[in-house]
């Protein structure tokens, strides 16, 4: 084989390769036993792993735990002509649901148009992340405090400092 002595295990080439005819009864019935064996013990593994799965609390991401009312983008993985993959634009929306038929099948209208209404799977949508908001701060008001005062908080100490050393 190509150039090369084959390296073969020496009780390959000197074992009798031969089947006798007497051995076929014995064989087919160890065949038969083994397959049997293996069979059950396969039997018992998917039911134990059907078992485990069933156990196991099917959980979704977080992008993906919506419910009736939020609102979500619609994933459309349509690429326009004349437009790079780049460019595209794959989630449109805001949607809002507002019926869920199955736990995969959802009833969505977009909020500006609430004539459009369509049915979607989940694996569809995205769950549209609300803003956190900040205080309203008053025209007078500053935000942030004065510089002075910072500074001479942390440059003078205060009594209790002073008795504590």
């Amino acid at each position: 084989m190509y150039s090369r002595d084959p390296v073969i295990p020496y009780d390959l080439i000197f074992s009798d390769s031969v089947r006798l005819y007497s051995d076929t009864p014995t064989y087919a019935h160890q065949l038969v036993n083994r397959l049997q064996s293996s069979f059950a013990l396969l039997k018992q593994h998917v039911e134990n792993s059907a078992e485990e799965f069933c156990k196991k609390p099917v959980s979704l991401p977080k992008s993906k735990q919506i419910a009736v009312g939020d609102l979500v983008y619609l994933h459309i993985p349509k690429i326009k002509i004349h437009n790079t993959k780049k460019l595209a634009k794959f989630n449109q929306g805001p949607f809002r649901l507002i019926k869920q038929f199955s736990p995969d099948i959802f009833e969505i209208q977009q909020v500006n148009q609430r004539s459009k209404k369509q049915k979607v799977h989940l694996n569809r949508l995205i769950k549209l992340v609300e803003r956190d908001t900040f205080p309203n701060t008053q025209v007078g008001e500053s935000p942030i405090p004065e510089i002075e005062s910072v500074i001479d908080s942390l440059v003078t100490p205060s009594e209790e400092e002073i008795l504590q050393l």
